[in-house]
């Protein structure tokens, strides 16, 4: 899973490296905030577990086409 939220100051992409697979374990590794530094701006931000996103990262969606 691709895990992602967006900067509050610059609104740009930050990208979360995480083996949880869903906001409940995310929130049991991590905790419910987050504090995460954006790459773009240098802004610190602290996330909330529910402002983080998660789609199906792309090479499991090209190998799940070729499976079936």
């Amino acid at each position: 899973m691709h895990l992602y939220t967006h900067c509050k100051s610059c609104y740009k992409e930050i990208t979360i490296s995480s083996s949880a697979n869903d906001r409940f374990k995310l929130a049991k590794k991590h905790g419910e905030i987050i504090p995460i530094n954006c790459k773009h701006c240098g802004a610190r931000n602290e996330i909330h577990v529910n402002d983080v996103k998660a789609e199906e990262s792309r090479i499991v969606g090209i190998i799940s086409t070729l499976i079936i």
